[in-house]
């Protein structure tokens, strides 16, 4: 690809508006050359000084640059979103963004560019592992690191990245217009692709060159930084696919709270021996099945209330009704159910009582009155809960500060 004409050139206007967005926090060395270039490349380029106690605002200035001061440090999370806002502001259509610490290279722009303008993607990462000739100048600690942060956010979004990690990225205005973004830390990066994937957003990576030799180079220590992103990923999956996340984990609870509880009956039926710790088991899986499964529900609920999807007609209707009535829905359900289950615990107990032994049959009135108990619980507590966040968010129930 052609560089893109410098911002003075008229050839520019045949072209989309590039906007280059720099984070950026004590880097008065490197910023004004960082600019300088960039601008060759872009029709603007705005810096956000994250609370610097240097001089980086104003070289930052002095090269061109729309600088935004941000009062105190509050991360680089917030920096990307500050840029992003007002990068849209400015009418940007296409957005990039690179580091200032002069380990990406301003002539490299172009090449994030192109795949934007040539192929339509929305988003383009420049990877620092495409080619194996870069990546052995990368040192094995942070290498372990970014490949180690890449694996968890693959299982989340796109199965063929190779760098979740890079700052050094192009972005088609669609696609910051439909990402509502949320980390205020490092974990921004990998939020943007779990955000683009939900989106269904298309993504590519180009190979780029990093210098790792410049002073005072980005140290974010790996196991900390890979540590967030852990949890970034997993809340993120909880919430985009809660039934799973939760749901799963809690069937298998019930499942062997279910397993402990036949023993613990079994072993009553032949021996008389009551074993404490097969039921103190039995309870404690179907607690923390119950909890899960109560959980998962409601975010389920929530999840399908904040997006913005075509359902089918019967699917909106659910939807409709859980929402509009969750005690109707949920709780009408539970009640029958536990009027099953105290009708089947009645037979068991008069079962035992005239027969003072531990059958099949009683050991599966037993089953199916824990089972419907159980799920009236769910059920109850789902509908009581949806109930209450529905009510605060009409402005019914009010906590006052």
């Amino acid at each position: 690809m052609e560089k893109i004409p410098v911002k003075d050139d008229p050839a520019l206007n045949d072209i989309p508006k590039v906007v280059v967005c720099i984070p950026a926090y004590n880097e008065a060395k490197y910023i004004g050359i960082i600019v300088q270039h960039a601008l060759k490349h872009a029709n603007e380029v705005i810096v956000c000084d994250d609370g610097s106690t240097d001089d980086t605002s104003m070289r930052a200035k002095e090269a061109g640059a729309l600088v935004i001061n941000h009062p105190k440090n509050v991360g680089y999370g917030m920096s990307i979103r500050t840029l992003f806002k007002k990068a849209l502001e400015r009418k940007a259509e296409i957005v990039v963004t690179i580091d200032a610490d002069g380990q990406h290279d301003p002539e490299q722009i172009p090449s994030i560019v192109e795949p934007i303008l040539k192929n339509g993607y929305d988003i383009v990462i420049g990877s620092r592992f495409i080619e194996n000739k870069d990546e052995l100048r990368i040192p094995f600690y942070r290498s372990f690191g970014i490949k180690t942060i890449t694996k968890f956010a693959k299982q989340a979004s796109y199965k063929n990245l190779t760098d979740a990690q890079s700052g050094f990225r192009g972005y088609k205005r669609y696609a910051l217009e439909t990402m509502n973004l949320a980390e205020d830390g490092m974990q921004i990066s990998t939020e943007i692709l779990l955000r683009a994937g939900s989106n269904n957003l298309t993504v590519t990576e180009v190979p780029v060159k990093v210098n790792y030799d410049v002073e005072n180079a980005s140290t974010h220590n790996f196991l900390s930084h890979g540590v967030s992103v852990l949890f970034s990923v997993i809340q993120f999956i909880s919430f985009r696919h809660p039934l799973l996340f939760y749901g799963l984990p809690g069937i298998a609870l019930l499942i062997i709270s279910a397993y402990f509880a036949y023993n613990a009956l079994a072993l009553f039926s032949e021996t008389r021996f009551i074993s404490i710790n097969m039921i103190l088991l039995s309870i404690t899986a179907t607690i923390s099945g119950i909890i899960l499964l109560t959980t998962g529900n409601i975010l389920f609920t929530i999840s399908v209330m904040t997006k913005q999807r075509k359902f089918t007609l019967a699917y909106r209707i659910i939807q409709f009704v859980s929402l509009k009535h969750p005690i109707l829905f949920y709780g009408l359900p539970g009640i029958v159910l536990l009027a099953i289950s105290g009708y089947f615990a009645y037979n068991a107990l008069d079962y035992f009582s005239s027969n003072r032994y531990v059958t099949v049959l009683l050991t599966n009135r037993l089953f199916l009155t824990f089972g419907a108990a159980i799920i009236a619980i769910i059920l109850l507590t789902t509908g009581s809960m949806l109930y209450a966040i529905v009510a605060m968010l009409k402005g019914k129930i009010r906590l006052d500060s």
